[in-house]
């Protein structure tokens, strides 16, 4: 629950390769087979489509923000990507995600920003010497909007979300002042749903239409002709399975079922060809509340993926993630890993949690939550205290009841109501200082 300004990402270059071609011919890859995300679901492994908790993981199934999200999720989260696939592995890449969510029940809402797929390399044109430090980037990034709503007395969740998205392929030769970059818009959307079934256990299935991001081949280039190819995204389905037998233990095993793109080839060499066959993507993970006080809270995650390939003359790969998230007081921290052969993935979050500000001032309610539990709480038994009110099977109000959207319709007075009643005290106190000022002056 971070507030952040995301950027795009940094390329930290190697020594400069030799690019194997000098007319491009093939398409870009738009996805990837990595996990990408906030901590909890890279620390997840992405075993997310039956939990679907929070913005990230709802980006897979937006069914989860009716179902499974509790009170709302505010998220900003760096990763960075050493992968020797795609460029080598000393280039580090940089992304950045975030978004908010919130669930008015029996709806939930959210909209966010991720960083999906990346490419980003120095190469030298070997037909010209001249150039010697070529930086090409290809990559894309998506806008989202979802909603989703609980049906059947809580047992059924449907969602959706809209994507537009935009692909840039970058060309600039350092040193110089020569940049070009060509931008591509597409229209996209993921559907979702989630079923509950006794105690607790969630099935979810999601589906994910193709994106294609148009290019500009014609445009001509030193060193490299029909560079600005278009960038394909495949189509995806995901179904998974999901457990919250308590707030603070959940679990949850995916599979990834991604289309393929037949005319894509890597970047860095296009004899390399991404996505000829549909490949299918087993992922396990878990997560585990470990602190719960009333200004401190802490809960690791676990878990392993099998990365199947999509990229031709290479293997596939087994992948281990964890991480650990901490939230003392008004601040949310937290780091993450994804470790597997040739590939290296740090996340980063510092931040500020909005929710909790706008609670200490005053400005948005404090919704009821459970009592604390201390250090390393129990999760043998089955517990619907402080989970979301479609999992709680015989709901009832804790305290006044909280509208997400009349709370927000209502904050910018009260924010100004704030703000006039801090200028009152800061001017009161102004004059206290001065009159103390006058009346020392004068004896």
């Amino acid at each position: 629950m971070l507030f952040g300004v995301a950027g795009f990402f940094v390329h930290d270059a190697a020594a400069e390769l030799d690019l194997p071609y000098s007319t491009r011919t093939q398409l870009y890859n738009g996805t990837s087979t990595t996990v990408h995300g906030d901590i909890r679901t890279v620390g997840m492994a992405g075993a997310t489509v039956g939990l679907a908790d929070t913005f990230i993981a709802a980006s897979d199934n937006p069914a989860g923000l009716a179902m499974t999200l509790n009170n709302g999720d505010f998220n900003y989260t760096s990763n960075w990507v050493h992968d020797n696939r795609p460029q080598t592995f000393e280039s580090s890449i940089q992304t950045s995600n975030f978004g908010a969510a919130l669930n008015p029940y029996p709806w939930g809402i959210s909209l966010g920003y991720l960083n999906p797929y990346r490419e980003s390399e120095s190469y030298r044109i070997p037909a010209d010497p001249n150039l010697r430090a070529i930086d090409l980037n290809t990559g894309v990034r998506e806008f989202r909007a979802s909603a989703a709503r609980v049906f059947l007395r809580n047992r059924l969740s449907l969602g959706v979300s809209l994507v537009l998205g935009q692909s840039e392929t970058e060309y600039g030769i350092r040193g110089t002042e020569l940049y070009t970059a060509q931008h591509s818009y597409a229209l996209g959307a993921t559907f979702g749903g989630i079923v509950q079934l006794e105690n607790r256990i969630l099935l979810g299935l999601s589906y994910s239409l193709p994106m294609r991001y148009a290019g500009d081949p014609e445009k001509t280039l030193p060193g490299i002709t029909n560079y600005f190819q278009p960038v394909l995204v495949p189509p995806k389905l995901a179904a998974g399975v999901g457990w919250i037998p308590n707030r603070f233990f959940r679990a949850g095993f995916s599979l990834f079922f991604i289309g393929s793109t037949p005319d894509a080839a890597l970047m860095r060499d296009q004899a390399i060809a991404v996505g000829q066959h549909w490949t299918v993507q087993p992922r396990l993970g878990a997560a585990y509340q470990f602190a719960d006080y009333k200004e401190f809270s802490g809960t690791a995650f676990l878990g392993t993926y099998y990365e199947v390939t999509r990229i031709s003359e290479a293997a596939s790969r087994v992948h281990a993630t964890g991480g650990i998230e901490t939230k003392p007081w008004i601040f949310t921290i937290g780091w993450g890993i994804d470790a597997s052969a040739g590939y290296k993935n740090y996340l980063v979050t510092a931040g500020l949690d909005l929710f909790k500000v706008m609670q200490k001032m005053d400005l948005i309610p404090k919704p009821w939550s459970p009592s604390p539990a201390g250090t390393f709480p129990n999760v043998d038994g089955i517990s619907d205290v402080g989970l979301s009110r479609p999992l709680v099977k015989n709901w009832k109000p804790h305290g006044p009841e909280i509208n997400p959207i009349r709370i927000g319709l209502g904050l910018p007075k009260k924010i100004q109501q704030k703000v006039i009643k801090a200028g009152k005290e800061i001017k009161k106190e102004i004059q206290t200082i001065t009159d103390e000022f006058i009346k020392t002056e004068e004896e």
